[in-house]
């Protein structure tokens, strides 16, 4: 999509780089989820679900590390400068459970601090390269990603599943939001519980079903197709609404 972002890690003077050392340390799976989250960052970016993305100043955005993996205390930073900026930089904030003090403030100024000014805008309609675009770097999230994914099955596994879950939870939002209803409304028409519909909009959620999903698609007014796919050769769509 022309409209993704970059995504890259928060460097310190010294080469480390806190926030990718923290998901690096930890086993496949819990790994795999939290990367998952970050790689959708790219094309949702703000639009994600306010339980992992939120907002702290017009620069400053949390995502909440807690809520993905419960035993980590922290969160994740992530500065996408300017409105017009093509990367999204993620660094590691420990201080959730410091008592005192104003956690939004404090949390900000960390990120401001951290994150070096102004974030260059790569201007790929002028030809210009990531990799030569002030202190930024290439997708190093992407690259990451790719080589773990080599490495283990388990966390190949996880990721995929992850973003399938998030995707899901983003569509059944959106439908909803673009028919202008509220969950209660949907739920009515969708002949279910507001409660229901709740669940299929949070991005934790394993359990949905095309059956629902073909009639979540039907009160919002929203065509629905199937597709599947097998490389090299089979490729079929079945329009479902």
């Amino acid at each position: 999509m022309a409209d993704e972002f970059k995504i890259d890690y928060v460097e310190l003077p010294n080469g480390r780089l806190p926030a990718r050392e923290f998901v690096d340390s930890l086993d496949d799976n819990s790994a795999a989820r939290i990367d998952a989250f970050i790689e959708r960052l790219r094309v949702y970016c703000t639009r994600m679900q306010r339980k992992f993305v939120k907002k702290l100043t017009n620069e400053i955005f949390e995502l909440r590390g807690q809520t993905i993996r419960p035993d980590f205390s922290g969160s994740f930073l992530l500065s996408a400068g300017d409105g017009d900026c093509d990367y999204i930089r993620v660094s590691e904030e420990n201080s959730r459970n410091t008592s005192g003090g104003n956690y939004k403030g404090r949390v900000a100024q960390k990120a401001m601090d951290q994150v070096p000014k102004p974030l260059h805008r790569v201007a790929e309609r002028t030809g210009s390269d990531p990799e030569t675009v002030g202190t930024m770097k290439g997708d190093r999230h992407k690259t990451i990603v790719e080589q773990r994914t080599r490495k283990s099955a388990g966390y190949r596994k996880t990721f995929a599943r992850t973003l399938r879950q998030i995707d899901l939870a983003l569509l059944v939002r959106e439908m909803r939001e673009e028919a202008g209803l509220t969950q209660t409304e949907l739920a009515r028409m969708a002949g279910t519980t507001q409660s229901v519909i709740a669940r299929l909009e949070d991005a934790e959620y394993m359990g949905h079903s095309l059956g629902m999903l073909e009639r979540i698609a039907t009160a919002c007014g929203v065509g629905l197709t199937l597709h599947a796919e097998r490389r090299p050769n089979f490729d079929r769509e079945v329009e479902l609404v």
